[in-house]
């Protein structure tokens, strides 16, 4: 699973929890992206703070992790390039976790066409999401380019990272948002104040 997580919240971790139950993955291994191509001039917290930030969320969840690889392959970084390294680990079939409305946008993504050779996709709707434009989505990249995505029947309850970040920034409260460590963290680092 694959993110900004600036900052990681509750509605990330319940996708993967239900990703890996649903599905029966082995693991859910969740890759924060170093330098992300589609969020240039944003306010995104240090590779460092996500990463910790991440590491923190996970560290009482079975089944759960985080990798630093896209961190640690510093400039921009793309799924694409992830799944050859891991394919170059490991040959396996990969499962590539989103939000449903990420539907919309692959098609943009580099090299889509051979992202859709190297694993499939488990989608996931929240509250509030345009099904019938994100089905289309979905049939437009199955026929297109013969990727196999897989739509979960769990919903996922709307979280915005940029609310958060606005939350913390007017001193309002976030911990129906995020895990208690990730909450303790991002206060005592003062980690979206500083920038």
């Amino acid at each position: 699973m694959g993110g900004t997580f600036n900052p990681v919240h509750n509605a990330h971790i319940m996708m993967a929890r239900m990703a890996l139950a649903e599905y029966d993955l082995e693991r859910v291994v969740l890759i924060p992206t170093g330098q992300p191509p589609h969020k240039e001039g944003e306010q995104i917290a240090s590779a460092e703070h996500r990463l910790a930030m991440l590491r923190y969320a996970v560290e009482t969840e079975p089944g759960l992790c985080v990798s630093p690889m896209e961190i640690n392959r510093r400039g921009t970084t793309y799924t694409v390039d992830t799944l050859y390294q891991l394919h170059a680990r490991k040959p396996a079939l990969y499962s590539f976790i989103i939000g449903a409305d990420t539907l919309c946008d692959l098609p943009n993504w580099r090299e889509i066409a051979k992202v859709c050779t190297l694993c499939d996709f488990i989608a996931f709707f929240r509250d509030g999401m345009n099904m019938e434009k994100t089905m289309e989505a979905k049939r437009y990249m199955e026929q297109t380019y013969g990727a196999k995505i897989h739509i979960s029947t769990c919903k996922i309850p709307h979280v915005s990272s940029t609310e958060i970040r606005r939350r913390l920034l007017c001193g309002q409260p976030i911990s129906q948002y995020v895990p208690k460590s990730v909450e303790r963290y991002l206060l005592e680092n003062e980690v979206y104040h500083a920038q």
